[in-house]
Order: structure tokens, then sequence, then C-alpha cells
């Protein structure tokens, strides 16, 4: 029912010098004749079958016009079919919205799947063929090492301890590939540089001293190796950073979780002005563990200030959160202030922090 298919078997036919016959039907590539009633016989058929995807293609192409679906009853995960049309599922497409933001911004698989874990207790990952008829995705795709299925079969020696270790229990220095990655991918959006060489794969002393740093600023036994506590940590407090200089802040009740409350937690006992735990909530020790800042600071507290002044509607120059205390960001704190109705100085001392953590 193809020409071109036919015309390549042919000429692989006509090369080796073969030609065929039909027993119940005239055709004969040997003569003139018998060729040119197969010619016409393929053109025939291969006009059926155009005008019949023709056909098809109208018809999917009008449903889709109107919205209808082209997969009768069967819908993807995040959708349902109500009257012949595709629509969101309410039950879970908030889950499906937040796997592509977060994938959009890491482009990671396992990063997102750890996410989604961390997130919403999504525990178990299915390849597609374990739900449909199909070989996707495919024997070369690291399914295993993405879902961590083997980690509980596979050890890992390091050189900072003489022990062995599952390699998803724990990490240390040495190691090197995905998991120390998303290792360091985490830890430098929380604030903690990992050296120069930032997201290498390879954990050195720089991710060491990061890990380090973390464990102590969110109270955990600080011994430099990633396990098992340490990435848990980390992923819950990877999981919510998805406030965006672009996205407002809501001010919630005092006793609301808020991940920018636990980067400041965190980066304030980081850094020595506190020794508070990282849990989120803004509370009076969060407050008194809160440094003051002017013009002419930097590092990841007026980072942190930045973003929540951005948050919050206030420009703070060209180069957004920076990290550097310039005269945008003092004209960003000066107008914070003004309209809460502080003193205008551009400090961000008490007063300020308690109006920014909305206590």
């Amino acid at each position: 029912r193809n020409i071109k298919d036919y015309n390549i078997t042919e000429e692989i036919l006509q090369t080796h010098n073969c030609h065929w016959k039909t027993i119940y039907e005239n055709y004969d590539s040997s003569t003139a004749n018998g060729q040119m009633v197969i010619n016409i016989m393929l053109s025939v058929n291969q006009a059926e079958c155009d005008r019949t995807s023709e056909r098809i293609k109208a018809v999917l192409d009008y449903k889709r016009s109107i919205g209808e679906v082209t997969s009768g009853r069967c819908a993807c995960y995040g959708y349902r079919v109500v009257n012949n049309r595709l629509v969101k599922d309410d039950a879970v497409k908030h889950i499906i919205e937040d796997a592509y933001n977060h994938y959009f911004t890491c482009y990671s698989i396992r990063s997102t799947f750890y996410y989604l874990k961390a997130k919403y207790g999504i525990n178990k990952i299915l390849r597609h063929s374990d739900v449909c008829s199909t070989s996707c995705p495919g024997t070369k795709f690291p399914f295993a090492e993405i879902a961590g299925v083997t980690a509980s079969s596979t050890t890992v020696n390091t050189t900072t301890a003489n022990t062995s270790y599952a390699k998803e229990d724990c990490l240390g220095k040495g190691d090197k590939g995905a998991d120390v990655r998303e290792l360091q991918t985490m830890l430098i959006t929380l604030g903690y540089s990992c050296g120069n060489a930032g997201v290498d794969g390879d954990f050195g002393n720089g991710t060491e001293a990061a890990v380090r740093a973390f464990q102590k600023a969110t109270g955990l036994k600080v011994d430099g190796l990633a396990g098992k506590n340490t990435m848990v940590k980390l992923r819950s407090l990877y999981a919510g950073v998805k406030t965006t200089a672009n996205t407002p802040v809501k001010n919630t009740t005092s006793n609301a979780t808020d991940n920018w409350v636990a980067r400041l937690q965190a980066e304030c006992n980081a850094q020595g002005f506190s020794k508070q735990t990282v849990d989120g909530i803004k509370g009076p020790k969060t407050l008194a563990g809160c440094p003051t800042l002017k013009q002419g600071a930097s590092g990841n507290i007026t980072r942190l200030l930045q973003e929540k002044l951005i948050a919050l509607g206030y420009n703070c120059g060209s180069c957004g959160a920076d990290g550097k205390f310039g005269a945008d960001t003092k004209n960003a704190v000066t107008a914070f202030q003004k309209k809460s109705g502080l003193t205008a100085d551009g400090i961000v001392g008490q007063n300020t922090w308690r109006k920014l953590l909305g206590m």
C-alpha cells in the first residue's frame, strides 16, 4: 500500500536479478505488462490509504477545534474526560503543575522526584511500561538510580570515615556523581556555598564545609557527612523554596510555616547571630537573631532581605536579590519603612525586621 516502500524493496530484488509473480493474481515483475499492473494497483491503493488518512486527520482536527479529546476515554494523570472534553483533575492538578514548575527550574528528574516525595509524600515512581503496554522508557534510561530502588544494595566508601554506607543514606568527601550534584544544588539554593566550582558533582572541601555549616545551622550532628537526617532536612527545606522575586508573599499567622523564615533562621545561625531551631516559625527568637543591616552590607542575609522586599513589591534595582546592600536596596527599605509607619532611615533594625516578618 506504499509506493515508496515497494520501490525500495523492488530495487533490492532487481539488484540480485530476482523477479516475482503471484499465484492467484495477475502480478508478474518479469514482464512490462506485469510491472504496469503492479504500479497501477499500488497507485490505487496508495490513493485509498491517503484519502483515509485525510479523513482521520480532518476528524481529529475538528475534535481538537471544539475542545474534544482524541484519545477516547483514556486521560493522562492529572486530567479527566468530561463530556468528551479534557479537564484538569482538581484533586491532583496542583501536584502536576508543581512538578512541571520544579523540573523547569532544575531540569533534573531525580531532583523533581525527591521534591515531590518530600512535599507530597509520594514514595513510589513507576515506569511508563508499568502501567501501559509499551517499552518506554527503554533499557538505557537510569530508572533504578532515579527511583532509588537499588540504593539499599549499593555501598560507597568514603575517605572521611572507616565505614561503608548505603549510597542514598550517606555521602561524604571523595564521592562523585549525580547524588553529589543534587546535594550541592540543594545546599547552594539554600544559600550555602560549595566553593568556586559550584555544582560539579565532586564532594570536596567546599561541599564538606557547606554540609557542616548547614548541619550547624539546623541543629544536626556536625560531621560533614550528608547522611539520612541531613538529606531529609535538606530536601524538606529545598522543597519549600518556591517563593521567587515575582511571587507575592502572604503574611500569615505567627505559627504558620514559611520557608523564607526557615532560610533566614538557618542563615542567622550559620553566621553566629543566633542558635535557634530552624522550623520556619517566626517568633521572638527569630526576630532577636536578625542582625542590623545598612548600606554596604553583603551576604546571604542581605539577599534574603532583598527577596522579601521584592516579593512585597519593592524595587531593589536591576540586579535584584544579589546580596549587596546598595543605594537601590536602601531606597526599597526606606519606602517599606514609610509605608509601615517606621522611621525611614534605610537601616534594617529590629523594628523593620519585625514588620518584614509580619509580627
